[in-house]
This record gives C-alpha cells, sequence and structure tokens, in this order.
C-alpha cells in the first residue's frame, strides 16, 4: 500500500508544472484562494458571473479557502497549488483503502492494493486531482465518510459523519444529489445497516446547506451565487461525458456476474451488481439533474472499484478458464493504463512543450509592479505575482476568440477597470477583439512566445494533436490615453452599484 502510495505521489510531482496547461477551471477555482492568502480579500477577477470587489460565491467555496490557508504556509506559484490537490488526493487514496479494509469489501491483500491502483490510475480519477479543480476535496470527504463508517464506537462515528457531512455543501453541492442517489442504492442493496452512517452523515449536510445559504446571505453574495449556480441545474444531458477506466471496469463487473450464477440468483447480495448499479446509475442520473463531465466520474469510478475488488474477493479464480482470467487481467490493465500512466507518458513526449518557464520569463521581461493586466488564463500564475491587478477572459471585452469552448457573456468589465488596464497578454488570435473591447491605443511589444504546432505532429482523438506546442502569447502595452488609477476604479464601480441597488 506504502509503495503504491509513494509511486503515485513521485509521478505525480515530477509531472506537476506540465499537466495540466493552465486553463480556465484551475485558474477560475484557484484565483479567490490566491487572493486571500495575498491579503486581497475572498474576492476574483477569474469568476464568470461577478465583479472583482464581490465576495466570492460559487458551487464549491470550501476548496479556494482551504487554498488560502495551504498557500500562507507554502507560498503562491503554480507548483504549490497544484500540489494540494496531490496532497488531498493522497489523503483520499488512503482513506478508500482503509474503508475496504475495514468494512470487509475485499480481505485479501492483494486485492486492497489492486482497488488503490485502480483508483490512483483511472481517468476520471486523473480529471479529479490533476486539473486543479475542487473535486478532490469532495473526493476526500467521500472515502473519510465510507472510512469513517467503520468505527465501531457509535458516538465517535456519528460525530465524524457529522461533521463530515457539514463540510460536503461548502465543498461542492453537486455532493448533495450525489450523496443522497448512493445512499438509496446502498438501502437497497445492502439494507437498514447503512442507516447508522446515512443518518449522521445526512443531518450533518442540512446542516451545512444551511450554513452555506446563510453565509451567501449575510456576505450580500446570494445573488452572485444565483447567477453562477442555476444555469447549470436542470441541464438535461442524456449522456455523461466519455470515460475510458470507467468503461472498462463496467466490463470487468459485467463478466464477473455473467461468469457466478448465484450472483444472477441473489443480484442484491452480489458486489458485482453493485458496482454495475453504481457505475450506470450515478453518471445517467446525475448528467439528467445537470451535468456530469469527466472530473466528476470519480463519483462512479470508486464504488465500481470496491465492488470489483469485492467480486473477485469472492470469486474462485480457479474455477475460471485461462482465457477467461487473461481477459479480466487484460480489462483490469489497461483500465490502469489508459489513465495516469497514458497522461504521464504524454508528458514524457511533450515535455519541451509543455514547459511553463517561458511564459514565466515573457512575464517577467514585461510586467511592472503598478500594472494592471489582462492576460489568457496560460499567464496567471507570473502574473498574479507581479502584477498590481490581473483580469482574465472571464470578463465580457471580446475573449470568445481566445477559447472556444469557454462560458459566454461573462460579467462585463467596468469602464474605469477598462481603462486601467495598462498590458494585454494574451493570443495573437485574440489580441485584435480584446484591444478593440479595451479601446485606447496600443503598441505591440513584439515579444511572444510561439506555439505553433510541431511539424510532425500526431493527431489523438478529440482533435488533439501530439507534439503541438501549449503556450502562444503576445504582448501588447497602452500608449494613450492614460491609464486611470485602479483604486479609483474600484471606487467608482462600489458607487455605482450602491446607487443601482438603492434604486431597485
Amino acid at each position: 500500500m506504502a509503495v503504491v502510495l509513494l509511486v503515485f505521489v513521485a509521478l505525480n510531482v515530477m509531472t506537476l508544472e506540465r499537466l495540466p496547461i493552465v486553463a480556465i477551471d484551475e485558474v477560475s477555482y484557484s484565483d479567490p484562494g490566491v487572493n486571500l492568502a495575498l491579503g486581497n480579500g475572498f474576492v476574483s477577477t477569474a469568476w464568470y458571473s461577478q465583479g472583482d470587489d464581490q465576495v466570492f460565491a460559487s458551487n464549491a467555496p470550501l476548496y479556494p479557502l482551504v487554498l488560502a490557508g495551504w498557500l500562507k504556509l507554502v507560498g503562491f506559484s503554480v507548483s504549490t497549488v497544484r500540489l494540494l490537490n496531490i496532497i488531498l488526493a493522497a489523503l483520499a487514496l488512503l482513506a478508500g483503502w482503509l474503508a475496504v479494509r475495514n468494512l470487509g469489501v475485499a480481505k485479501a491483500p492483494a486485492l486492497r492494493v489492486l482497488f488503490l491502483i485502480l483508483i490512483s490510475t483511472g481517468t476520471g480519477m486523473v480529471f479529479a486531482f490533476r486539473f486543479g479543480r475542487y473535486d478532490t476535496l469532495m473526493m476526500l470527504l467521500v472515502t473519510m465518510s465510507a472510512a469513517c463508517a467503520s468505527i465501531r464506537t457509535p458516538i465517535l462515528r456519528a460525530a465524524s459523519l457529522f461533521l463530515l457531512g457539514l463540510c460536503c455543501p461548502w465543498a461542492g453541492l453537486q455532493l448533495l444529489p450525489y450523496l443522497t442517489l448512493s445512499g438509496a442504492l446502498l438501502l437497497v442493496f445492502v439494507g437498514n445497516a447503512v442507516l447508522s452512517a446515512l443518518v449522521p452523515l445526512a443531518v450533518g449536510a442540512s446542516f451545512g446547506l444551511a450554513s452555506l445559504l446563510t453565509w451567501l446571505k449575510l456576505s450580500g453574495s446570494w445573488a452572485v451565487f444565483r447567477s453562477a449556480v442555476m444555469p447549470h441545474v436542470g441541464v438535461g444531458r442524456s449522456l455523461p461525458e466519455v470515460c475510458p477506466s470507467w468503461a472498462l471496469l463496467l466490463a470487468v463487473l459485467v463478466v464477473l456476474i455473467a461468469v457466478n450464477p448465484g450472483l444472477r440468483v441473489r443480484p442484491l447480495k452480489s458486489p458485482a451488481c453493485i458496482g454495475v448499479a453504481f457505475g450506470l446509475v450515478v453518471p445517467f442520473a446525475l448528467a439528467q439533474l445537470g451535468k456530469f463531465p469527466r472530473p466528476y466520474f470519480w463519483m462512479a469510478y470508486i464504488p465500481m472499484a470496491a465492488a470489483t475488488v469485492g467480486a473477485l474477493d469472492r470469486t474462485r479464480w480457479s474455477s475460471l478458464s485461462w482465457a477467461l482470467r487473461r481477459s479480466i487481467e487484460f480489462l483490469l490493465a489497461v483500465c490502469c493504463l489508459v489513465g495516469l500512466p497514458a497522461y504521464v507518458a504524454i508528458v514524457g513526449l511533450e515535455w519541451r512543450q509543455r514547459d511553463y518557464s517561458p511564459v514565466v520569463a515573457l512575464v517577467q521581461r514585461n510586467v511592472q509592479s503598478t500594472d494592471v493586466v489582462f492576460c489568457d488564463w496560460s499567464a496567471y500564475y507570473p502574473a498574479k505575482r507581479l502584477a498590481r491587478q490581473v483580469y482574465l477572459p472571464t470578463y465580457d471585452v471580446g475573449w470568445a476568440p481566445m477559447m472556444s469552448w469557454g462560458l459566454q457573456g461573462g460579467a462585463p468589465l467596468p469602464d474605469e477597470a477598462r481603462r486601467a488596464i495598462s498590458l494585454v497578454l494574451v493570443r495573437p488570435e485574440a489580441a485584435a477583439a480584446v484591444i478593440a473591447m479595451l479601446g485606447g491605443q496600443w503598441v505591440d511589444t513584439r515579444d511572444s512566445i510561439g506555439n505553433r504546432a510541431a511539424a510532425r505532429s500526431l493527431r489523438l482523438p478529440f482533435g488533439r494533436r501530439l507534439g503541438s506546442a501549449k503556450y502562444d502569447l503576445r504582448v501588447f502595452r497602452r500608449t494613450g490615453p492614460e491609464s486611470v488609477s485602479l483604486d479609483g476604479a474600484h471606487s467608482n464601480v462600489r458607487r455605482e452599484r450602491e446607487r443601482s441597488q438603492a434604486s431597485s
């Protein structure tokens, strides 16, 4: 177990700055915590539904709060921000392993190690803990809840689960329907025995939701919260996104059901059937309630992995044919290889193209401490360290060309803040639209880093190319009219907002 965790941490730390490419989700959920750690308040210039002087309000405020405390200890950089998720993921893996052991899911130590390998390498797991989002914190709360369910002392078990439930709405509102759905499935398959764990967890989650809504009301962020969250409720996608490890593990579970007639006779007592139920019901039900992107697949994948080792523990391996045993082993191996190992291999092949130091050097050459910068997501980390203020493409300043899949219609950038921007650092194809929206006179500094596709790049699924460079930025500086004071801009924005609220 310890060896698996050490290898997991080592692989992720070695590729920390190169996977993923700095992009929207990582910056959006990190910026409030970074601002709080730097003494600028719990605000954000990266969140799409609010202004730069409003208290951050999203579906997952706990992660940036934890991040702020972490950055106070270790300092701010791309590596330190990403390292937090690796630590949270390692703790989640450990908690999951303890749950499988203490709840008696798999008695064989080798199968518990297999469970650890599955959940440390799966595709959906990689999207959760490597892409700079808050999903890893949700994962930790869920696996800790499963581990705490095995505590034998009733008072200690109930208190632990209550506290974990209290944190769940703050960690991610999507945990509420997920926990409800998971609890219903466990009641169907396991019975009333799970109520001793579900009840305190549900009570804690209820208090957590009430405290979150109260905080949003008291901080004046309720309207911002609604505008951020409500568009994602009831979207009703018919299918979740594609996740190879999930599909392969589902195939293993189906095979284990097929080769064991006893499991088909008593399906409610079958770990494999429980795994199939979680694997199908969770993604498709949550996709209908809102959406189920790849970073959410851990919600189905972790229970499926536990069910897989539980089913293998109850299967007479020697009774299976040689071909069937090799087929199951092959599916499990591919299930692991298409996740973290594949991403590490891609990083190795694109080591030079994924190097973040040219971005840092470009920003250091051009950004001064007095600058107010509008920049692409990829330049966020060094720009945030050096500039007085940083605005990102969430603001409605003609940023759509910068991304083909981003949210449209972000919060409007106030005129005063627009005039305060003194430097633009964006992709060349987006520069004209951004500068036109900002207004004023600008000069192309001719300082840039190129990111044109490599001549021998290899096309991958989903339209991506292996070997293409990742960062393409160009610097433009304002020459006229004069930039305004950002402090004055903020004061004017606040006065304007207060007047509009008073009139309404």
